[in-house]
């Protein structure tokens, strides 16, 4: 088959299965290998997985593009800093991973106006591309359903074979769900500051980052800091995990051995897909939701 499509749930080890499945084609250099996805943290802790750079990295590493990169969906156009190419990827494995939010991210994001239609173009060739050459399609996704398998199948303008994979496995884990009414996260964010006194340690995910967000991350940080002050924070957005003089620079890519070291941690969806916290250090998750991100991006954030 050449469209092969997996929905497992979240922490099942999509990822995993994807490292050992191109791990001989990376090794022998046989086939390129490209990932395509819709956050940056996500592209940079999964290609490093693989074995492969991101499109960032290209020029640090001795391979460079030789056996493929992972980049997001955003740079998938000739003027972008990969410079694409679609003809370059001739017989390549090509997966999406989180499909259903890199389509909602290409045909929703602000980051893909500009260049949306250039980059669906884009796309459609190189996925024609691919299969006419002997490659392969790899979608992978919690929440897959029909819209994206329907999605690729029309920028090739046909369906070729496909092979369909569905992990029904559900989780023993129980875990005990309270809902806040209301608009107004304040009598939430009360009930926090109630358990972080009792020295409780807290996730709290919320959907905005900018200044200008009253809920978002860098207003709640300076909240917690100014009322709170031996209080250990972690600040995790696009802003502070790139910036090298912050201390969550780079962390997505060792998030367990850094979210031990704090007391709350306030996060952007920045970590919402393709990250695991696995270590048991939170005593609850918390999060403020406003309306920004799908459906099925808060449930993977939670």
């Amino acid at each position: 088959a050449q469209l092969i499509a997996v929905k497992a749930p979240k922490g099942c080890g999509k990822t995993q299965w994807l490292q050992w499945l191109t791990a001989p084609q990376i090794s022998s250099g046989e086939r390129r290998t490209l990932l395509i996805t819709h956050r940056i943290q996500l592209g940079l802790q999964t290609t490093n997985r693989l074995g492969i750079p991101f499109v960032s990295q290209l020029k640090d590493t001795e391979q460079g593009s030789l056996f493929g990169y992972g980049l997001c969906i955003d740079s998938l156009h000739p003027q972008s800093q990969a410079k694409f190419t679609p003809r370059e990827w001739r017989g390549a494995w090509v997966i999406i991973d989180e499909i259903q939010q890199v389509i909602w991210h290409l045909l929703s994001s602000s980051t893909c106006q500009k260049e949306r239609v250039v980059i669906i173009k884009t796309l459609k060739e190189l996925l024609q591309t691919v299969v006419e050459t002997g490659g392969k399609i790899f979608l992978c996704d919690a929440d897959l359903n029909d819209i994206a398998i329907e999605f690729i199948e029309g920028l090739l303008g046909y369906s070729p074979e496909r092979f369909l994979l569905v992990n029904e496995f559900k989780f023993n884990d129980f875990w005990t769900i309270y809902k806040f009414g209301g608009k107004n996260p304040a009598g939430m964010i009360a009930e926090l500051e109630h358990r972080l006194q009792n020295g409780e340690k807290a996730l709290l995910c919320v959907s905005g980052q900018k200044a200008k967000s009253r809920w978002g991350t860098q207003v709640l940080e300076e909240h917690f800091k100014r009322k709170y002050p031996t209080l250990k924070i972690l600040r995790i957005d696009s802003e502070s995990v790139a910036n090298p003089e912050h201390e969550a620079f780079g962390c997505t890519e060792n998030l367990n051995k850094v979210v031990v070291n704090y007391d709350l941690v306030v996060s952007s969806p920045t970590v919402e897909t393709g990250v695991s916290i696995d270590v048991q250090h939170f005593n609850g998750v918390w999060l403020i939701g406003q309306g920004v991100q799908t459906a099925d991006g808060v449930r993977q954030f939670l």
